[in-house]
């Protein structure tokens, strides 16, 4: 009977407090005045069967182009490796959002170091950010999407901009290498 009280009180606690507060994304936006608007990305999902897969062109990894290389353990790096395979998983008014599991994966062990939190190749991922790419159809790449992780910060909105700091030249850095007749869905 305890363990019900606790729970109910818990649960009114997190909507109080919840309602009527501004996410971080909604306040960037209302500073940058640039476009850039803050919602849930689920709502912009699209099943990654009706597009193709893309891996880099070359067998040199690419480095942020903002950050540069991270010099630590390979499987700790924040390169595009040429095994990555980034599908399309979400559209977003015209622009398509591309994920790498295995980039996932070294993105999240980027983030965390606890023994709490765990980074697993298409399992868990508790880092409070989910790192994507803007592709075109071509395989041009021009910009990074930061994604919160909605298991960690469930009601915390993300603030689409497109990050495109730095030197993106020498497009395009990836090519299609599955479902390619798919890029007709890619407008």
């Amino acid at each position: 009977m305890m363990s019900i009280k606790i729970r109910f009180v818990a649960a009114a606690f997190v909507i109080v407090t919840s309602a009527g507060c501004t996410s971080v994304a909604e306040y960037n936006v209302a500073i940058a005045r640039d476009g850039s608007f803050a919602a849930d990305d689920r709502q912009f999902a699209v099943d990654p069967i009706d597009y193709p897969v893309f891996e880099l062109n070359s067998n040199n990894p690419k480095q942020d182009p903002e950050v540069g290389a991270y010099r630590g353990p390979p499987e700790m790096t924040t390169d595009i490796l040429p095994n990555d395979r980034w599908e399309i998983i979400r559209l977003v008014y015209g622009k398509y959002i591309a994920h790498s599991a295995t980039y996932d994966l070294r993105n999240c062990n980027e983030q965390l170091s606890g023994w709490i939190n765990k980074c697993e190749l298409n399992g868990r991922l508790d880092a409070p950010f989910r790192k994507y790419i803007y592709i075109d159809r071509d395989g041009s790449v021009y910009g990074w999407q930061f994604v919160n992780n909605q298991k960690m910060a469930p009601f915390e909105k993300t603030w689409f901009k497109v990050r495109n700091k730095g030197d993106w030249s020498g497009q395009p850095w990836f090519k299609c290498i599955e479902r390619c007749d798919k890029r007709v869905n890619m407008k």
